[in-house]
């Protein structure tokens, strides 16, 4: 091997060794354990989730029996609509670490407490607004899954 490509190599390990990133394989990375609480909230968010699905599904199989023809467009704004709130919500679809935030040089302590307290329950309003949104693309899903493929299963 020539010189300048050892001197290269030795670079790019160097670099590789001085990297503070210790990167994982997929699956091989540490598990966070969950305290008892934020696994209460997990169980709740899913019996919510659980429940708003079952209800939207029932309002919309029912309106679909009746032959309401606005249903679909009604479903699909609301379903708009609940993303973009939860979007605004949540500030993006990043979720910023709060522990990192630095406070700025002209806001005063408290001022940034107040600050943080409130992304912090702007994080978790988002949740439910998620959770809200979730059954309508999953209804409209199903329901054109069953048009496209009903016929198909009947014969």
């Amino acid at each position: 091997m020539p010189k300048k490509y050892r001197r290269f190599k030795k670079k790019k390990e160097q670099a590789e060794e001085a990297s503070v990133v210790k990167k994982y394989k997929y699956g091989e990375s540490p598990k966070k354990e969950h305290t008892a609480e934020e696994k209460r909230e997990y169980r709740k968010l899913m019996l919510y989730l659980i429940g708003w699905v079952i209800i939207t599904a029932g309002i919309y199989m029912t309106c679909v029996k009746l032959e309401f023809k606005y249903i679909l467009p009604v479903y699909e704004g609301l379903g708009i609509i609940l993303f973009f709130v939860w979007l605004v919500f949540n500030g993006g679809f990043k979720k910023p670490d709060l522990e990192k935030y630095e406070k700025p040089d002209d806001m005063g302590y408290d001022e940034f407490c107040k600050f943080i307290d409130k992304l912090k329950a702007r994080q978790k309003k988002s949740k439910y607004f998620l959770i809200l949104f979730i059954p309508f693309p999953l209804i409209m899903l199903i329901d054109y899954v069953i048009i496209v493929w009903g016929d198909n299963l009947a014969k």
